[in-house]
């Protein structure tokens, strides 16, 4: 279905030059799917962001991050340090529970130019 709707999409312009819609089958899209997967999702839209910022002129001379502790309930097994998955584990928790394992989420805002 995806080529039947990019079929009268300019592709070419979207996606990029000698790129049709027949092009953009279930199995391209799986093998880039793969790709972004094996790249690191987070590292792929981080990348992809800034690029569309620097391109844009978004940014100014300051940024805003903010992050916050999710604390997780639950018997949560070691992880691979080399997986991509998020990380559970102990560490400072802003809610003061220390027994607790989290995960952290961080998010970049706040644009000032």
């Amino acid at each position: 279905m995806v080529p039947r709707f990019f079929a009268n999409k300019p592709v070419d312009r979207l996606i990029g030059s000698g790129i049709t819609a027949k092009n953009l089958d279930d199995h391209a899209l799986g093998e880039v799917l793969d790709e972004i997967y094996a790249f690191g999702t987070t590292n792929f839209f981080a990348t992809l962001a800034v690029q569309i910022g620097v391109e844009n002129n978004f940014f100014g001379k300051t940024a805003h991050l903010d992050t916050t502790s999710i604390s997780v309930y639950g018997d949560y097994a070691e992880q691979d340090p080399e997986s991509s998955a998020i990380s559970i584990t102990h560490g400072f928790s802003k809610d003061h529970r220390q027994d607790l394992k989290q995960m952290m989420c961080a998010s970049l805002h706040n644009w000032c130019w």
